[in-house]
């Protein structure tokens, strides 16, 4: 009974916490259509890494251009490798765009391609200009708002904030695999809850891990931790911030991204999610903070990596021992339900906001048939995570099925 109650209580409060955010970024929302017309205070770079085929490419450079055009001092970097270049028939792209970098590292991946471009933007700044410089990092198929890039162009910062965190989301994608489609709209409760405001409510908060897709690092601060640590680019950097003690700024904004089509793309994508997770030792093992810092920050990460696998044991064991106390466990069982029913509210409420149209209505089996298959898909997929370890740098290579192409590719030109 105890296990169930804990279990009720961390949902409970991450739900809270989803609201909260959700709540934040609705009011935002409407400031952000009234910006003053302020002097850019600071310099943004935003990295696109791209290694896709040429019209993703060229929608790509459209889509970016088009949300930083005419704002000043943030310019778009387009990281590309030789595979992706040599697949451009049309030369003019290259010709004209001036901010397209070629990344000819011999395995090229997606954190290899933003430490060459993080190189190029040292070699051309000088040093005393760093502390107004953010590096803005998104993944291909990111449709950032232009609103709140010049938003960001004009924060007047608290100097103790490393990261400014935009939250993507997967929206208005329907995939023939119901599973697929309740995952990611139940990815909302990590996006909002987990990774969102914190339980106060206060949109600066200590950093846990990062995003990816949609984050600012200081730059100072970002060569402070070395640059991209290899291969994890969000997790493990944000690791590397919290044990110097930085603090992220949540950005009041969603911003749509893509997921997987497939079964397998998704298995492989938590696979690098928890590779990431548990770079926590080779941190902590480089790190000279303290013992009582790195036990903290091992038991926080773990916690997290844990976190549904856990709950999903913990529910597991509660309902068979709690058996013949019935009322208890239809309770908690029944809470539980109303909280998955939520998210799927908060992300219609989101869907509409940002695309103007409801996707569907709510479906009253979905949450109660497979939420809980949620759970033991990740516990399955943790499971898995030791006979893959050691096969993992392939895995940051293919993040769709047209990564696959790309690694195909990669090893032919070798």
């Amino acid at each position: 009974m105890v296990w169930g109650i804990v279990v009720l209580i961390i949902e409970v409060i991450i739900c809270f916490k989803a609201f909260l955010t959700l709540q934040y970024n609705m009011n935002f929302r409407k400031k952000l259509t009234n910006i003053p017309a302020t002097t850019s205070s600071n310099i943004i770079y935003i990295f696109i890494p791209i290694h896709e085929s040429e019209k993703q490419v060229k929608k790509t450079i459209k889509n970016f251009t088009r949300v930083t055009l005419k704002i000043k001092n943030v310019i778009p970097i387009f990281i590309l490798d030789t595979v992706t270049i040599s697949k451009i028939k049309d030369t003019n792209l290259l010709c004209i765009n001036k901010n397209i970098l070629i990344d000819d590292t011999l395995s090229s991946t997606k954190t290899s391609k933003l430490n060459y471009a993080l190189t190029y933007i040292q070699n051309i700044n000088s040093f005393n200009k760093y502390k107004n410089i953010f590096i803005g990092v998104y993944d291909s198929d990111a449709c950032p708002s232009r609103k709140l890039v010049k938003y960001i162009s004009t924060l007047d910062l608290d100097p103790t904030i490393s990261v400014l965190q935009d939250i993507p989301m997967y929206l208005n994608q329907e995939s023939n695999s119901i599973f697929l489609n309740y995952y990611y709209r139940f990815h909302i409760r990590r996006s909002l809850g987990i990774e969102g405001l914190n339980i106060l409510g206060s949109n600066k908060r200590s950093i846990n891990y990062l995003m990816g897709s949609g984050m600012y690092i200081k730059l100072t601060d970002l060569i402070g931790v070395h640059g991209f640590p290899n291969l994890s680019d969000d997790i493990t950097l944000g690791y590397k911030l919290k044990l110097k003690h930085k603090k992220v700024f949540i950005l009041p904004n969603i911003t749509k991204v893509s997921y997987v089509h497939t079964f397998g793309d998704l298995i492989r994508q938590h696979l690098r999610i928890y590779f990431g997770l548990f770079s926590i030792f080779n941190v902590l093992k480089e790190s000279s903070a303290s013992f009582t810092i790195k036990i903290k920050l091992l038991f926080l990460s773990l916690a997290d990596a844990l976190l549904e696998v856990s709950e999903f044991i913990f529910l597991m064991i509660f309902t068979i021992i709690n058996y013949c106390n019935f009322q208890t466990w239809l309770i908690i069982m029944s809470i539980l339900v109303a909280i998955a029913y939520c998210y799927e509210i908060f992300y219609e409420l989101i869907v509409k906001e940002y695309s103007g149209y409801s996707s569907r209505k709510i479906n009253f089996w979905g949450p109660i048939l497979f939420y809980p298959l949620l759970f033991f898909y990740r516990t399955i997929v943790i499971i898995l995570y030791p006979f893959y370890r050691t096969k993992i740098d392939k895995l940051f290579k293919r993040n769709t099925r047209k990564d696959n192409t790309y690694e195909k590719n990669t090893s032919t030109n070798r």
